[in-house]
């Protein structure tokens, strides 16, 4: 997304159960176990229940919708799946950092969010 993202930017704040400092000052390097303990299927992030997977997902989706032809069902199977992905993804701080570069993928997360 671009720096006009119409998400609203977020901290990560882990709940009680995850003893991860925040990311915006972390006392040293957060591995994927601190975020996210083995056997746990997913954690809140800034208020919003985010799914495991979710960042794998988008990415996958992202790739398959350059693919697609923008009229058939199938894309708009998968810009379904990327609008539904965008809170979480936002929630976790991913548009603070990275930028979205493909404009159809930004479109759809756009639509989201307006």
């Amino acid at each position: 997304m671009s720096e006009s993202s119409t998400f609203e930017s977020s901290t990560f704040e882990p709940t009680p159960s995850q003893p991860t400092p925040s990311a915006s000052a972390p006392s040293g390097p957060v591995t994927a176990r601190d975020v996210l303990a083995d056997g746990q299927e997913g954690a809140e992030f800034n208020g919003l229940f985010v799914r495991k997977g979710s960042i794998a997902a988008f990415l996958a989706n992202a790739r398959a919708l350059e693919s697609l032809d923008p009229a058939g069902a199938e894309y708009r199977a998968v810009a379904a799946e990327i609008r539904e992905l965008g809170p979480a993804l936002d929630a976790l701080g991913l548009f603070d950092v990275l930028s979205v570069r493909n404009p159809d993928v930004a479109a759809v997360l756009a639509s989201a969010a307006g």
